[in-house]
């Protein structure tokens, strides 16, 4: 279990996110009590460890059909659908090298509302499927057992939501003011470098699947 930890664990790094963390100083400045940042924290932490832990076992029920699926599908498609990717990413990174990075935006105060605080935590949850941290975290506990799913995401949490984690020890403290300007500061020296980071990711996939097209369609088969 030691090599599936430490693979939540590096997935966990892949997927850290400051927004609920960011969210949650807007709703503290706004009038939260320390008791709302304990919900929202504690609703963002179930929200994906249960629906991950489901998500595991729906794929593990299906990947039996989907790889048979996968196998019947004729080669043609598989070139045109990766040209596609391909085409869509690449403009996708010229897009934002066109663009540039935006204005920094800042998070106006808001005021604490427990239904509020509910159902951006849930919603947050939910958005993660978009991550690919978070995806190859439900992909690496598929084959796990239950509780060694919930254990996994719970670190994968851990690490990931390590801002909102901070934030809400902080204001069980009554520390948070600190914890805000530090988070401030590192977004405002991060942003260039993770602009770039995030470019030149779409870049790389755009040359292997660009690469993997040739391969597929001069030997019939995948990079490995």
């Amino acid at each position: 279990m030691a090599r599936y930890l430490s693979q939540m664990a590096a997935l966990g790094v892949v997927g850290f996110d400051p927004l609920g963390a960011i969210v949650m100083l807007a709703f503290i400045a706004g009038g939260a009590h320390f008791a709302h940042t304990v919900v929202f924290t504690a609703v963002n932490w179930v929200t994906i460890v249960v629906l991950g832990a489901a998500a595991g076992s729906a794929v593990d029920l299906v990947a039996g059909p989907l790889r048979h699926w996968f196998s019947s599908v004729p080669r043609w498609a598989w070139i045109v659908a990766e040209i596609v990717a391909v085409i869509v990413l690449v403009s996708w990174a010229l897009v934002r090298l066109r663009a540039g990075i935006g204005p920094e935006k800042q998070q106006s105060a808001r005021p604490a509302r427990l239904w509020m605080l509910i159902g951006i935590a849930a919603g947050l949850a939910v958005s993660m499927f978009a991550d690919p941290g978070y995806a190859g975290a439900v992909l690496a506990g598929a084959a796990h057992p239950l509780w060694w799913r919930v254990v996994g995401l719970t670190l994968w949490y851990l690490i990931a939501m390590s801002a909102l984690v901070v934030v809400c020890i902080a204001d069980g403290f009554g520390a948070t003011a600190p914890v805000s300007a530090w988070m401030h500061r590192w977004l405002s020296r991060s942003r260039r470098p993770l602009w770039t980071l995030g470019t030149a990711l779409i870049v790389v996939v755009s040359v292997l699947l660009a690469i993997d097209t040739v391969l597929l369609a001069t030997t019939g088969r995948f990079v490995p």
